[in-house]
């Protein structure tokens, strides 16, 4: 059965019944497929809003939100992320898992302390002798 726009069939298949309000195209009372188009409204997870949820993104060509892919919780879209979970970090726009290694920063560090502590007692004696 073929509906009209702002319709959809019932389970039965025997008659049209109204989609939401804010709804120009649903496949269930539940499910809006595309929104009534005040400017910036979005289909997400089947509801029409004003904007996609913090997690999701916008998808211009077909006017909906997507939900980034794990571990991203903030992403521009399929492949940029912007925020990662807890265990990652962000790395060219993706997260990264941290491997609890040692990093450059801490091999630098470790340099530092020990070339100070063969240095430093070098030094206090220096200054004594003066």
């Amino acid at each position: 059965m073929s509906c009209p726009e702002k319709t959809f069939s019932s389970i039965a298949n025997t008659e049209c019944e109204d989609c939401t309000s804010d709804c120009k195209k649903c496949d269930s009372a539940f499910n809006c497929l595309e929104c009534n188009l005040p400017l910036w409204t979005f289909v997400n997870y089947g509801i029409c809003k004003a904007s996609c949820d913090e997690k999701d993104f916008f998808k211009w060509n077909d006017n909906k939100c997507y939900e980034c892919t794990s571990p991203c919780t903030k992403c521009a879209d399929f492949k940029g992320c912007v925020g990662c979970k807890d265990g990652y970090h962000l790395e060219s726009g993706k997260c990264v898992e941290h491997d609890g290694g040692i990093t450059i920063l801490g091999i630098f560090f470790v340099i530092f302390m020990a070339i100070s502590a063969l240095i430093l007692p070098c030094l206090v004696r220096l200054a004594y002798k003066m």
